[in-house]
């Protein structure tokens, strides 16, 4: 029986799984800080220009897309912290992309950001355009045409057929 996470477990998975992600650039990436009179899901540091900068983030796992509003709100609790120098910068990360209202609103907001949590992982990873490059490559130099699927010997159909009855007979 499966049992239905709670919100916070959810939001917890969620910050988990952004702080991972921060974790692969930036190694005291720390949860659940107390920076004033707030806790910051997220806080992490990096050098720039020989200066050290405090990051805060601030993760959003919503069924919908975060609102002006709730950008206020988050402006309004993480405003006196960065007045305070106990943060320098503060980084949204949700779940969903956000309309142009709340975007033009962050934007004017020198220390707030936003990113989806595939934004940042894209940025932090850097992948996307080697993979692009790779599949570009493989479509120009026609490799799909030299693909053999693997098969079992003595068996007529592939391997992935195989595999795939032997998943649905275990039920994963």
């Amino acid at each position: 029986m499966k049992t239905e996470l709670t919100t916070i477990d959810r939001g917890d998975r969620f910050r988990d799984s952004v702080a991972s992600i921060l974790k692969t650039k930036y190694p005291d990436v720390v949860t659940e800080v107390r920076k004033g009179s707030k806790k910051v899901d997220i806080v992490f540091t990096r050098y720039e220009f020989g200066r050290r900068m405090t990051f805060g983030v601030e993760c959003k796992d919503y069924s919908r897309p975060l609102t002006k509003e709730h950008l206020l709100e988050i402006y309004a609790d993480y405003g006196p912290l960065v007045e305070s120098k106990l943060l320098d910068h503060v980084i949204v990360v949700a779940s969903r992309d956000i309309a142009a209202d709340p975007r033009a609103y962050v934007d004017s907001v020198r220390w707030l950001s936003f990113q989806t949590d595939r934004q940042l992982e894209a940025d932090l990873l850097g992948l996307r355009d080697y993979i692009e490059i790779l599949a570009e490559l493989f479509n120009e130099a026609e490799l799909g045409s030299y693909y053999v699927e693997a098969r079992l010997v003595g068996q007529s159909r592939s391997a992935a057929h195989y595999i795939e009855d032997w998943l649905k007979d275990s039920g994963l």
